[in-house]
């Protein structure tokens, strides 16, 4: 019995000293290979939490071997194989748990090592154990060994030590597995410190893939920028379906990753009367194909009264050639109150050409003259960036490397990892950044001409692996903000600083938010350290969750969520309280005539979204995309006759493969209602002659 006890006590402080251990080597030696995951180091509070759930699972499974069966754990091979796989089991099950319901990070290598010593400690336990009890007869025969490899615990054993690898895998393949966990981790871990929430802010619209959106002036219509590289004119009222602006989704081409349309701005006379750029807006991009991936920022007139005419006003400013990954784009776009047009460019995953100015546009903040000025404001272009072409743009002679031999003038801040978003506080002319982190701190910055943030020898408020530069070109800024990466927060988002009268509570604040954990927060801009705090919190996670912050024109906050790839179920929300959300349970529900309204709306919505990207907004079939596939004219009488509502109707619910036709068409059973298929099929009715 003492020996039970003593071979019990032993294995539990194995497992509590394997958790720093662990740590060490985690740090210091590879197992998981570098490209599959970084090394990040865990802190005191996370080996805390691992090894509370690790104790708490080998306590459990462990306690049940050893009342199951009174053996000495280490008194034959079959024991000691059932006690490893137990042992092995209960690491990989307390894996599980801190993978699904912790915000720790999930580090491949740390886990790796966690078996690798759980194991040789189990090796070493079973000699010590032989050695000091002589009368402990180890089976060690052949058929012995066998019996314990391959027993059914083993098999058991070794399906739940697969666990954690399975879950890590289907989490980084399916988004709907990925958004589940975040839901879940955020629901256990977030703690919200005001009464905010987040209501549609266009209740009966649904967007494709929005990224950013505007006010035009007036406030009857937005601007919504489609990830897939569409620009929409929106209804605020919802009375009319969206309308294609610009379609560069062509041109645009995949989406995975960071990739795809990013952020647009207006120029600062859009919609005056009887100015020349009344119609100007500039996009930013990335555009990928067999070339290549590109990063453009272009220009166009879209005051032309068709799409046509606006695509032959485009002007392009920046064509940037990068490495393929698709990572790190950076994104922000606006214009200051002097008509200088700014941007913000990651790293494009190149760190060999950062902490210089001189070769390449990327990892910066840069400042542009789009109306070519000239004179004491702006210079025309002098040097172009390696594999890539600038045009019909001068330079601000106030930027802070202008007339700076062999430097881009650009410049205008440089030292940035992923600046993802960023904004104009024109109160304060002070310009807001997020910057999202490597492997340990998301950081927020105030930047002003000529800082630099430090990227890659910096990452928040601790050095990198890589070596400072010898020269350290611009003045080194640090984050006024940065919080340790989790599990679920480590994709922050730049925002805006409140100027509302909506919610005095938040006047002057920095709102921001973190797309993988949906979190929207505050913090004071005169002490960011002490005062951030979580104050709403989104449903949507990671590639399906929040792209931006904006402003309308009193300075009320609004965001935009991603929503699915595969149907217009993005959305545009706003900032409320908890006493002005709409009550869920109105005394006069929407008649029958409202709610088929609101069904037609968002029918329209999803035809010009997805359907009309191939058919055409007209039903007549969009003749400038080349599918290789025939397409009906919907506005044909002889079609309109020969296809019957049933094959509409068939069509519209199984998807084109499955009734023999081009696989382009998507099944949309499961995703529309009857009542919805039964409204497209009126839509497309509606083309007949």
């Amino acid at each position: 019995m003492f020996l039970r006890f003593m071979a019990f006590a032993a294995q539990l402080i194995l497992i509590v000293l394997a958790v720093p251990v662990a740590e060490v080597f985690h740090e210091a030696i590879r197992i998981v290979p570098r490209s599959l995951q970084k090394a990040s180091p865990l802190d005191f509070g996370a080996l805390g939490l691992i090894g509370a759930y690790m104790l708490g699972f080998h306590l459990l499974l462990l306690g049940g071997l050893a009342l199951l069966n009174p053996m000495h754990p280490f008194a034959t091979l079959r024991r000691f194989f059932i006690e490893g796989y137990g042992a092995m089991a209960a690491t990989s099950l307390g894996a599980s748990a801190v993978f699904l319901f912790t915000t720790v990070p999930f580090a491949a290598n740390y886990f790796a090592w966690l078996y690798v010593i759980v194991f040789l400690g189990y090796v070493l336990l079973f000699v010590a154990f032989q050695a000091l009890s002589p009368s402990l007869r180890a089976e060690r025969d052949l058929r012995s060994f066998l019996s314990g490899v391959a027993s059914v615990w083993a098999i058991l054993a070794i399906l739940v030590i697969a666990a954690p690898g399975a879950l890590a895998m289907a989490y980084k393949a399916s988004q709907p597995f990925s958004n589940a966990v975040n839901a879940l981790r955020a629901n256990l871990s977030t703690d919200i410190a005001d009464t905010y929430s987040l209501v549609d802010a266009f209740p009966g619209q649904n967007f494709d893939q929005p990224m950013m959106f505007a006010f035009l002036p007036g406030g009857a219509h937005l601007l919504v920028w489609s990830r897939t590289g569409v620009l929409y004119r929106h209804d605020t009222e919802g009375d009319a379906p969206p309308e294609i602006v610009l379609d560069l989704s062509e041109e645009v081409g995949p989406t995975q990753n960071e990739m795809g349309a990013y952020s647009f701005a207006l120029h600062p006379e859009f919609g005056q009367d009887g100015s020349p750029h009344s119609g100007d807006i500039f996009l930013y991009y990335t555009s990928t194909n067999a070339a290549g991936q590109f990063n453009r920022l272009v220009r166009y007139d879209i005051s032309a009264p068709d799409v046509a005419e606006r695509e032959a006003s485009r002007s392009v400013l920046w064509d940037l050639g990068r490495r393929r990954s698709g990572m790190h784009n950076g994104g922000g776009l606006f214009f200051d109150e002097d008509g200088f047009l700014y941007i913000s460019l990651g790293d494009f995953n190149q760190l060999g050409a950062l902490q210089r100015i001189d070769e390449r546009l990327l990892g910066g903040i840069f400042r542009l003259d789009p109306d070519q000025r000239g004179g004491n404001i702006s210079t025309p272009i002098r040097r172009q960036p390696a594999d890539g072409e600038t045009a019909n743009y001068y330079i601000p002679t106030d930027n802070p490397w202008h007339g700076e031999e062999g430097m881009l003038e650009e410049y205008w801040a440089h030292g940035f990892r992923n600046p993802w978003r960023m904004a104009w506080d024109a109160e304060t002319g002070t310009i807001w950044l997020g910057d999202v982190g490597w492997d340990s701190f998301e950081e927020h910055n105030r930047v002003s001409a000529g800082d630099n943030a430090q990227w890659p020898f910096m990452e928040g408020p601790e050095p990198t692996e890589r070596a400072r530069p010898e020269t350290v070109i611009g003045r080194e800024i640090g984050p006024v903000y940065w919080y340790a990466q989790t599990a679920l927060a480590r994709a922050t988002m730049g925002g805006v600083v409140y100027r509302g009268d909506r919610f005095p509570g938040l006047q002057g604040q920095y709102i921001f938010a973190d797309n993988m954990a949906a979190t929207i927060s505050a913090l004071d801009p005169a002490d960011p350290m002490g005062t951030a705090r979580v104050i709403a919190q989104g449903g949507q996670y990671g590639q399906l969750g929040m792209t931006s912050i904006s402003t309308d024109a009193n300075g009320e906050i609004y965001f935009t969520f991603l929503g699915r790839s595969d149907a217009p179920s993005g959305e545009i929300v706003r900032l409320t309280t908890d006493e002005d959300l709409p009550d869920a349970n109105p005394e006069e529900p929407l008649s029958e005539e409202e709610q088929r309204a609101l069904l037609v709306a968002a029918i329209d919505t999803t035809y010009i979204s997805v359907c009309g990207r191939c058919h055409g907004s007209d039903g007549g079939g969009a003749q400038d995309l080349d599918l290789g596939v025939p397409r009906p004219d919907f506005t044909s009488a002889d079609w309109q006759v020969r296809v019957t509502d049933e094959d509409l109707r068939r069509v519209i619910a199984l998807g084109g493969e499955a009734v023999g036709m081009s696989a382009v068409m998507p099944g949309w059973e499961g995703v529309l209602s009857d009542q919805e298929i039964d409204l497209m099929v009126e839509k497309i009715r509606s083309f007949a002659p």
